[in-house]
């Protein structure tokens, strides 16, 4: 899942793809996976705990963008700031060599951990609006949202070294 705007038009766009096939929309188990973090009151989006647990989801998204150029719907993300993002993530790609297997410096630590060079690009905004990041109530909240929509399962990744997560992942959903 890829921000709530984008999560949502892919279920919806996945539930009518299965019903034009015949079949019933409730027969189709949908699964949405991203990573996230359970911000404490107060806490910024841009926190160094936030960017370690929900970062390397905003480096997926702007690799992506790099290698196939394609919008992605982030809801209220100013597209320009992304493009000069986007434009700043290919410098650093387009710096990686030898230039044939620039792609295997690209993927190290992908959907792990946010490599030196990409951090200064992850921003609060973009964890706000790419990943599941937020204070409890704000995930219950919209948790709910993908549900009453029609996902049936949230997987919600844990990073090397975040394991700890889970007991705050585990005070998010008792709630839902």
């Amino acid at each position: 899942m890829t921000g709530m705007p984008t999560a949502l038009a892919d279920l919806k766009d996945m539930l009518a793809k299965w019903q034009a096939a015949k079949r019933e929309p409730t027969t189709c188990y949908t699964t949405g996976f991203t990573l996230g973090c359970v911000l404490a009151e107060n806490e910024p989006y841009d926190s160094p705990r936030a960017k370690a647990q929900a970062g390397p989801h905003v480096a997926l998204v702007l690799q992506h963008l790099i290698n196939v150029g394609e919008r992605i719907d982030l809801g209220a993300h100013d597209t320009s700031v992304l493009s000069a993002l986007v434009a700043q993530y290919q410098q650093i790609y387009d710096a990686y060599e030898p230039k044939d297997t620039r792609y295997m410096k690209l993927y190290r630590g992908h959907l792990m951990w946010l490599l030196p060079e990409e951090e200064h690009l992850i921003s609060g905004d973009l964890i706000q609006q790419i990943t599941l990041t937020g204070t409890v109530t704000e995930l219950r909240e919209r948790i709910r949202m993908l549900r009453d929509a029609g996902y049936r399962q949230l997987t919600i990744q844990l990073v090397p070294g975040q394991e700890n997560a889970l007991d705050d992942w585990a005070r998010v959903i008792e709630g839902v």
